[in-house]
């Protein structure tokens, strides 16, 4: 993070941290450089998620007054991370099954379903389900599964400012129920013969 400003005399700087924009403190180790009339000042960190909104700011000060830069707000977030994928068993021809993916990420992510025939050309479900409820974002599609969906392949994409990730491919099994099998032993029916 890295604030410059020119003065003649060049001025000095001081390099301020704040976590909600009201309380600010001091970075006494910053990095202080002055080229001329130009002084930058800056602060190298690993940025923790628990930083993410924490606003930083710089006072430059010669001896004709002193200015303040506007904050820099640090935004710290995740790429997104998807849950495993649950492969299905059979389902039957006709059957109902909702196909549904889910992963996390700071911002939340977007969303997008994916299905395939023959696992090489992919297509967009535009109307999929798309949820969010804080960090976590579910795509899901509900259909009524015929025969020839067997093996066709569904994945989703996952995608914030950070990043994208693919989910793993959910392969939809459908088949048929074997039909009734024939009892091997029909019931047979006694006469009763009159006795005599």
């Amino acid at each position: 993070m890295t604030f410059s400003a020119t003065g003649s005399p060049a001025p000095t700087a001081t390099f301020e941290f704040s976590p909600d924009g009201t309380h600010w403190f001091e970075v006494p180790d910053a990095n202080v450089t002055t080229t001329g009339d130009r002084t930058t000042v800056s602060v190298d960190i690993f940025a923790p998620i628990e930083a993410d909104g924490w606003q930083t700011r710089a006072h430059f000060t010669n001896a004709l007054g002193t200015t303040t830069t506007d904050a820099y707000v640090l935004h710290v977030g995740t790429a997104p991370t998807a849950d495993p994928v649950v492969q299905p068993g059979y389902v039957n021809d006709g059957d109902p099954i909702v196909m549904t993916f889910s992963a996390t990420g700071s911002p939340a992510p977007t969303a997008t379903f994916e299905f395939s025939g023959d696992g090489t050309h992919w297509f967009e479900v535009p109307d999929a389900n798309v949820t969010t409820t804080g960090d976590r974002t579910t795509v899901s599609v509900d259909i009524f599964a015929p025969i020839e969906a067997d093996g066709w392949q569904t994945r989703a994409h996952f995608t914030n400012a950070l990043g994208t990730t693919t989910t793993d491919a959910y392969v939809l099994h459908v088949g048929t129920a074997p039909p009734p099998t024939p009892s091997s032993n029909p019931a047979t029916s006694t006469t009763a013969t009159p006795s005599s």
